[in-house]
């Protein structure tokens, strides 16, 4: 037969690079293969045994569910480490798929992202075991929550391509739900033809919407209040004129002023609700309005602090003290309303300030908690462990899930090792020890089938070649 090329002659070792007569592809040694073992049982000492068998020197024990790693016996871990050592070989761990920053499928809660913490923090206990006298690179996935999905498009400015959110997903962060707000195009009396909404402006409208609403809900119920509260106060003036006075009422102008006074402690009732509700309205600003809303909520609360010591302090009865509170709320609420909107200070200048964030970015959200849990365990693996403790390696998720393109691992990252610091600080631990600790125990895993998943979004692939730069130093 003239042409041979298409067909493999067999040889004596598949994986010995000098067998056989005809070279049919890459010619790799065996020890430079990788492989992982099964997710499917944990009986991963057998697992190891067959791939050490096969001549494979760099092994990954893949324990995907939480509950085949928590029935591996200690004993089978030790194994697993005598192994290595008497082959030559080196194994990593790939942790169980839990979400670091405490999202479930019923939305986040403090509560599951301390309960992962705890979690993580026994798996790299148990993966030490492993290897004992070195850093075992446990990796991580930095999220599996749906994250924000990107298109490319043309600039028509410049020509540039640039990545453009087409879903985002937001996370309201006192719920812990998350939301999707899409890019699309939306008409209306002035836009007949139709007009752009970015997923960052959907954003922007789905806070200014919420917090409008709030403040509408609470004025309408302070009107309430205010209708029980006048129908009482008007035939109550000359009560409040004797009490200011100091003189004493008769029994029979105490029985006349009865009735009045009821509807005016009903109004008080009324006024209590209003004033607890604005007390989570004004705990939302505090939470989420950034700094631009600080010098309104703290005039608010000085009044509220004097209205407050006034009534300790027997200066109010109780007439008196609703009266005061009805047109506190008032003011407060008129107060209030600025954040949302323009804001003139003592000197007479204009300030915007924006409604609190209680939506956001699902990115910026997971981050936060999950450099949280991250930094905490690698901290706590430090103390017990020291220079041989695992190695804590974040890996991508696949390109759509939150924290999956490079930019956010990075971010991630660079706050996983500064809350490390921050702990490590707080023990007495100097500034450069804790951070040299931080970059040896806390990097990143490229994963470069997730990553590429973005070509199917439409980008190309020199845009994969420009990830990874970002990553380079931290990998």
């Amino acid at each position: 037969m003239a042409n041979y090329e298409f067909f493999y002659d067999g040889t004596p070792g598949s994986l010995d690079p000098e067998s056989g007569d005809i070279f049919t592809g890459y010619r790799v040694p065996a020890g430079a293969i990788g492989a992982t073992t099964s997710i499917q049982t944990a009986n991963q000492l057998k697992e190891v045994n067959n791939l050490l068998n096969q001549g494979i020197k760099n092994i990954e024990i893949s324990t995907i569910n939480p509950e085949v790693f928590e029935m591996i016996p200690d004993q089978h871990l030790k194994e697993i480490n005598r192994l290595a050592k008497l082959t030559g070989s080196e194994v990593s761990l790939h942790a169980p798929m839990i979400e670091p920053s405490g999202f479930t499928q019923q939305g986040w809660s403090e509560i599951n992202r301390e309960a992962a913490e705890r979690q993580f923090t026994e798996i790299i206990k148990r993966s030490q075991q492993l290897d004992p006298g070195g850093n075992i690179p446990v990796t991580i996935h930095a999220s599996a929550v749906p994250g924000t999905e990107f298109i490319p498009l043309k600039d028509e400015q410049t020509g540039e391509i640039k990545e453009v959110p087409q879903r985002l997903v937001a996370v309201n962060q006192e719920t812990g739900e998350m939301t999707s707000l899409v890019r699309e195009k939306v008409y209306g009396p002035t836009e007949p033809e139709g007009i752009i909404h970015e997923a960052e402006d959907r954003l922007k409208m789905a806070n200014d919407t919420d917090w409008v609403k709030k403040i509408t809900n609470l004025a309408f119920y302070k009107k309430e209040a205010d209708e029980v509260l006048g129908g009482s106060q008007a035939g109550l003036q000359p009560f409040f004129d004797k009490l200011q006075k100091g003189e004493k009422l008769s029994q029979e102008e105490i029985n006349y002023f009865q009735p009045a006074l009821e509807r005016l402690q009903r109004a008080g009732l009324f006024l209590d609700n209003v004033q607890m509700s604005f007390r989570n309205l004004y705990e939302e600003a505090a939470k989420f309005g950034g700094n631009e809303a600080k010098p309104i909520l703290n005039e608010i609360s000085k009044q509220w602090q004097q209205l407050s010591d006034e009534r300790r302090k027997g200066k109010l009865t109780d007439p008196e003290y609703i009266v005061k509170q009805s047109e506190l709320l008032d003011n407060s609420l008129n107060k209030i309303r600025s954040i949302g909107g323009a804001y003139k200070d003592e000197k007479g200048r204009i300030f915007v300030i924006p409604a609190p964030q209680l939506y956001k970015p699902v990115e910026e959200f997971t981050q936060e908690k999950a450099s949280t849990t991250l930094g905490n365990v690698a901290f706590e693996s430090y103390k017990k462990f020291g220079d041989k403790s695992p190695i804590i390696s974040i890996e991508n998720p696949p390109y759509g899930t939150a924290l999956g393109r490079a930019e956010d691992l990075k971010n991630l990252i660079e706050e996983t090792r500064k809350k490390f610091v921050e702990k490590a600080r707080k023990e007495g631990m100097s500034a450069s020890q804790a951070e040299d600790a931080s970059k040896k125990l806390i990097g990143a895993t490229w994963d470069t089938s997730h990553i590429s998943m973005m070509r199917k979004q439409g980008f190309e692939k020199e845009k994969l070649n420009y990830t990874i730069d970002k990553l380079a130093k931290i990998i």
